[in-house]
């Protein structure tokens, strides 16, 4: 039954989502940038992955999933002096999970022009900031479905928005080493501003994760994919692969061969205890330089 209703639902939201492809222009880019090193490692292949407070920027379904109290905190230094940071907090519980994070993103001496010149006319800052709630459940031992409520604060020079967006999420866990998801993100009415129809970055996002059945031992190989459509603009795929050794350990490499920017990343993990540490090194095309990041997390 729960799996004809993923796949029904997973149908709906794709007639759905056709339905929004208009001309409207898209505000709030920067909720298109997602948190963590770990997912950036696996080149953003992650949706059927995000587990604990991670999940609040991914996919809320996987709030039920992870310890019972976990936290984690995401430094990115981001293109042309731009900062992301995310932290968040969770509580998980045999059947049901919720928590909340924190995104900030901040941009420093933008120079502004109205003509070719080789000093600007001024500079302003740019800064984002996102707050959101989410709640998870698990309907049966294989579907588990979530909710994110998002509070939206933008200010771009003298001009500011508030605004506000939900993501939905869902995990189906086919059996124990193969997982769906599907993510309808940034769900909002338009906005009119000075008489311009704004509308989210509305994104429909599916994912799976895969543990291949080899016997390894102490090492696990994970392989995750992700498909995603954002509202007027582009399609992606997204894939990595990860190898866990004994817990401890993990390296990983992503691919994303659409992508205009990056074309692969890679990463690495430490967990030990209650602990986590984890880095992801991109390059970027056209000279554009590297990102760095880095994620620290605890569970109990």
């Amino acid at each position: 039954m729960y799996q004809a209703l993923f796949v029904r639902t997973a149908l709906t939201c794709l007639l759905f989502f056709s339905g929004l492809i208009m001309a409207e222009k898209a505000g709030f880019a920067s909720l298109l940038i997602y948190p963590g090193a770990e997912s950036t490692g696996l080149g953003e292949a992650f949706l059927s992955l995000a587990d604990g407070s991670q999940a609040i920027g991914w996919n809320p379904a996987g709030l039920t999933e992870g310890r019972s109290v976990n936290m984690t905190f995401s430094h990115n230094s981001w293109l042309a002096g731009m900062y992301h940071d995310y932290v968040s907090a969770s509580i998980s519980r045999e059947k049901y999970g919720f928590g909340f994070a924190v995104t900030t993103l901040h941009v420093e001496d933008i120079e502004a022009r109205d003509k070719a010149s080789e000093k600007p006319l001024y500079t302003f800052t740019s800064t984002d900031f996102n707050f959101s709630l989410a709640y998870a459940r698990k309907m049966s031992e294989k579907l588990a479905t979530g909710i994110a409520v998002k509070f939206l604060y933008e200010k771009i020079a003298w001009d500011e928005i508030w605004w506000g967006a939900v993501d939905l999420g869902s995990n189906y866990q086919f059996n124990k080493d193969l997982r769906f998801s599907l993510a309808l993100k940034n769900l909002a009415p338009k906005k009119a501003i000075d008489d311009e129809k704004i509308m989210m970055p509305i994104e429909l996002r599916m994912g799976t994760a895969y543990t291949l059945p080899f016997d390894m031992k102490p090492a696990r190989i994970i392989a995750s994919m992700d498909l995603s459509q954002i509202y007027n603009e582009r399609f992606e795929i997204y894939s990595g692969v990860q190898t866990v050794f004994y817990d401890i350990l993990t390296v990983r490499f992503g691919l994303k061969p659409l992508s205009e920017v990056s074309f692969f990343s890679t990463g690495a993990g430490l967990t030990k205890g209650f602990a986590s540490i984890d880095y992801s090194f991109t390059p970027f095309k056209y000279d554009l330089g590297v990102n760095h990041r880095f994620e620290l997390g605890i569970s109990f």
